[in-house]
């Protein structure tokens, strides 16, 4: 069977599964991340190049914390996200759906002024102090943001969802470009952007799920079960989710703490620029998955195989992508010449990644084995965190 047959046949299972809203919501999800690919690509690109080395290391610093947030949701999204899958956004129980949201908001609040006190207390340096404080609004503004994103996702409808994220980034880079221009050379002011950008685009999110954020709000015995319920079938798969994080992002924090900030931003250039085409291509992971929670289990196997196949034939382009980037880059950022040395051990990394995110995790939330992918995630981040131990501080390798 040629390529465009299993191509064909794919897109023809897509279609019968997912009563053709699978190639309408893909093309959404697609054109959305494209977008933000392009936008951030030009972001990766432009400013290591126009900020000193210094200033773009805390500004990776910042972005590298920030994604961490999520953990402080505790799973709740997460158990919606799994518990939820599949159901009509139209039938949701509104009230309590609403009440579980201001009780995440809540605790954000909570743990966001602990982090800022505990910041003022015991950091000295002010740039790490300012990105501990900055890392504290992100806990409100991220995670009410995810909350009702994944609420989206889960339910279908991932036009909204595509909309929400090409605004973000359209205002972000909007503000940066202002930033630039004017310029400003202090990582601060992009800091800054990224929080306006995230505020403007939750209170735009608030408007698209009102029917979720407003209206009466009620503590009953019966929500704080149904919280619970979220909480526990979710804290799996968001500390999976972590683990897997942490399989890259320890070797990061190792090497922070041992060789600095500088060395951490040069690291961290690369591997943004690996995982800007992942962003892209995980888009179907995001589409599939409330496809898969609607289909018969007798037919996911057949998908699993098709869709297999269509992935690491992409891959594989991604992959011979990296000599004319690694030529590129070598021209454009010349200063970061030795971290760009470590590209061609991140490409073949970033594969296997992109194969775990749509197809393994995939499969594995919509048959609810969270609690393997987390045993999994566990082993791989023990593995992963023995060898960067033992290359930082008995070989002083990066």
């Amino acid at each position: 069977m040629s390529m465009r047959d299993y191509f064909n046949k794919l897109i023809g299972h897509m279609r019968r599964l997912g009563r053709r809203q699978f190639v309408r919501n893909f093309s959404g999800v697609a054109i959305a991340n494209l977008i933000s690919t392009v936008i951030s690509l030009s972001i990766a690109l432009f400013i290591p190049k126009l900020l000193p080395i210094a200033d773009y290391s805390y500004w990776q610093l910042y972005v590298f914390y920030v994604s961490y947030v999520g953990i402080m949701q505790l799973g709740v999204s997460d158990g919606i996200y799994l518990r939820y899958g599949g159901r009509d956004y139209e039938k949701l129980d509104k009230e309590l759906i609403r009440s579980q949201f201001w009780l995440v908001c809540l605790f954000q609040i909570f743990m966001a002024v602990i982090v800022v006190i505990l910041a003022n207390c015991y950091i000295s340096d002010t740039d790490k102090q300012l990105i501990a404080v900055l890392v504290g609004v992100n806990l409100v503004l991220v995670n009410a943001r995810s909350f009702l994103q994944l609420l989206l996702q889960t339910t279908n409808k991932m036009l909204f969802y595509s909309k929400n994220l090409i605004y973000e980034r359209i205002v972000y880079v909007a503000l940066v470009a202002i930033v630039l221009l004017a310029g400003s050379r202090d990582f601060r002011y992009l800091l800054y952007a990224d929080i306006l950008a995230k505020s403007v685009m939750l209170v735009l999110l608030c408007f698209v799920c009102r029917h979720i954020v407003i209206g009466k709000v009620r503590i009953a015995r019966e929500y704080f079960m149904e919280l619970w319920s979220n909480l526990t079938s979710g804290v799996k798969l968001m500390i999976a989710n972590v683990t897997g994080m942490l399989v890259v992002g320890v070797a990061r924090f190792i090497i922070e703490h041992k060789w600095g900030v500088t060395a951490f931003g040069e690291v961290a250039l690369v591997l943004s620029v690996a995982n800007l085409v992942l962003i892209f291509i995980t888009a179907a992971g995001v589409v599939t998955y409330p496809i898969l929670k609607r289909t018969k289990s007798e037919k996911l196997a057949s998908v699993y195989s098709d869709l297999r196949l269509v992935i690491v034939l992409a891959m594989l382009l991604f992959l011979v992508l990296y000599f004319p980037l690694r030529y590129l880059l070598d021209a454009w950022l010349p200063q970061y010449s030795d971290a760009l040395d470590y590209l061609s051990l991140v490409f073949p990394m970033a594969f296997y990644e992109a194969k775990t995110q749509i197809l393994t995790n995939t499969y594995l939330k919509a048959y609810r084995k969270e609690g393997k992918l987390l045993v999994v995630n566990s082993c791989s981040l023990l593995v992963a965190a023995t060898l960067a131990y033992v290359s930082a501080f008995q070989f002083n390798s990066i």
